[in-house]
């Protein structure tokens, strides 16, 4: 009997000693993990630490273009309507000199018409 309480307190025993095992072994790679995870910490800092004034610059900037883009398109409309009266005089220049090109090689045809027939 003495003997059998003995095993058991022997197995209980090697039991914990393994869990015990198992514990200290865990607690090393918990420490290399907190390691890693600090050094990590430490270069995301440096990296991130000067992104807030970067953003505000940023931002600064997309609203000096969004007021630039709002003037331009001020001007655009503004200048919209001298573009059209442009236009209508380009293409009225261009019926006019399409025409009076058209009429010129129309008299050219005829005039040398005789050097064609031969």
């Amino acid at each position: 009997m003495i003997t059998l309480i003995s095993l058991i307190n022997l197995a209980i025993a090697a039991i914990n000693f393994w869990v015990a095992w198992q514990v200290w072994q865990l607690g090393g790679k918990l420490k290399q993990v907190t390691k890693t995870l600090i050094e990590v910490e430490a270069s995301v800092h440096y990296v991130l630490f000067p992104a807030p004034e970067v953003i505000t610059i940023g931002q600064l900037g997309t609203a000096g273009l969004r007021d630039r883009y709002q003037k331009l398109l001020l001007q655009q409309l503004q200048a919209q309507p001298l573009l059209s009266l442009v236009d209508v005089f380009y293409r009225i220049w261009q019926q006019y000199f399409i025409r009076r090109r058209y009429a010129a090689s129309r008299t050219r045809i005829k005039r040398y018409s005789f050097l064609r027939r031969r």
